[in-house]
């Protein structure tokens, strides 16, 4: 998150901005595709199965099949930048975009890395290992900030972030490497064990969270029709919500997994419905306490945040109003991550996949009449209303009950909600 602010203080809200904010999507999209999607759902339980001896060879095997397959991308991408630019940011103009090609072909190389980080962090999820995994993130994050307080001083400012990001994605895997066990690299025996159901796992949960997490980049890019600087705008609005979303929401999400997949292996189906709906009530709770306070402090967060550099409080106002839409959808994120998590530890990726790019064809549609009408705040809702279709169509397809006995909500659960509505009421009037 310092990244962002920094990033807002560097370049504001300009075409610069936008083509920064675009540099960091590639590796940002493509660890939340492994980590939250394919490898985690395909890779984990695979490994749970197996003992340790197996479990080594499929980790080297699916890091050489990784290597192959993200190298292939990365080198198409490479050859032909205008490929991924025109679905990310179809708004900018093509001048725009060959003279910053060179950049952009640069940058594709962070994304092998980036996926082999993917792998070895499934590894340590599958051990219920998350720190060091954890910690992969931070290290990114360092190097990206040293480049952007390097460009301040130089003339290529996105040059120098497209060398940080690549330097960055590369000491993350490195970093994780050097905490395997050292079991790992003694093979007894060579054997295929990437069979065809794994590679379906894979592709179908792949795919299914590209989807998902590619919807606010879809609304993104339709914002950069609107005009420059929409990309960076949206994308600081959303980070203010992928803070919270990410440390308080998606690690329940994360850490819940492996035990969801060992309980669904073991058929344990009672102690599997109480685990789900304790972890849907504990995200319930969380969103709402970030909800209540962000829709009405959120303008001085933003001021506080963003308002230096060239981020002026007219941009900052935009920034305000965006985030004040997204927090809406942070409840809604939550039962919808809970649902997917459920699916995906039941082996049923298949229909994550088929409600998903359902949910992103209604959300191409609903946004339509804000780039139609020039209209940002359109945009925003439209993504909330997409995050809504997807948590009850999600929930129903996992067998979530809402109510009744297993049912997450709860006279307790109404009962915080009730509390915690009453002190920021409290804090409200203070203010």
């Amino acid at each position: 998150f310092v990244r962002e602010i920094i990033l807002a203080s560097n370049f504001g809200i300009s075409t610069q901005a936008d083509i920064a904010v675009l540099l960091l999507t590639l590796p940002d999209l493509l660890v939340g595709i492994l980590l939250s999607g394919g490898l985690s759902v395909a890779l984990i339980p695979a490994l749970q199965r197996l003992p340790k001896s197996d479990a080594s060879l499929l980790f080297l095997q699916v890091s050489i099949g990784i290597i192959f397959l993200f190298g292939s991308l990365a080198t198409v991408l490479a050859l032909k930048p205008q490929i991924w630019l025109s679905i990310l940011a179809p708004g900018i103009l093509p001048s725009v975009i060959d003279k910053q090609s060179s950049v952009f072909a640069l940058i594709t190389w962070a994304i092998p890395l980036s996926a082999l980080a993917g792998v070895t962090t499934a590894y340590h999820h599958a051990n219920n290992q998350f720190f060091v995994a954890g910690l992969g993130t931070l290290i990114f994050n360092i190097s990206v900030i040293i480049s952007l307080l390097i460009t301040r001083q130089i003339s290529h400012p996105v040059l120098a972030l497209s060398v940080g990001i690549i330097i960055g994605a590369l000491l993350r895997w490195v970093s994780q490497l050097l905490t395997l066990p050292k079991y790992l690299w003694q093979l007894s025996r060579i054997k295929l064990l990437i069979n065809f159901e794994f590679i379906k796992s894979f592709i179908a949960a792949a795919m299914a969270t590209s989807l998902l997490l590619f919807a606010p980049v879809v609304i993104r890019a339709m914002a950069s029709s609107i005009s420059d600087g929409q990309i960076a705008a949206f994308n600081y609005a959303t980070k203010l919500v992928e803070l919270p979303v990410g440390v308080l929401i998606t690690t329940i999400g994360t850490v819940l997994y492996p035990r969801l997949s060992e309980l669904h292996i073991k058929g344990k189906k009672q102690q599997l419905q109480e685990e789900i709906r304790q972890g849907i009530q504990k995200s319930i709770i969380l969103s709402i306490a970030v909800l209540l306070p962000g829709i009405w402090f959120m303008d001085s967060v933003v001021n506080v945040i963003f308002v230096r550099g060239k981020l002026d409080l007219v941009a900052a106002q935009h920034i305000v109003n965006l985030t004040k839409i997204a927090l809406l959808g942070i409840p809604l994120i939550a039962v919808g991550r809970l649902a997917m998590t459920v699916l995906n530890a039941s082996n049923r990726t298949g229909i994550v996949l088929r409600l998903t790019s359902l949910n992103l064809i209604l959300l191409s549609i609903i946004a339509w009449f804000g780039v139609t009408y020039k209209s940002p705040i359109w945009l925003m809702f439209s993504l909330v209303i997409f995050q809504s279709f997807q948590a009850l169509m999600l929930s129903k397809a996992a067998q979530i009950p809402w109510l009744g006995n297993m049912g997450w909500i709860t006279k307790q659960l109404i009962f915080k909600v009730v509390m915690m509505i009453a002190g920021m009421l409290c804090v409200v009037a203070i203010d």
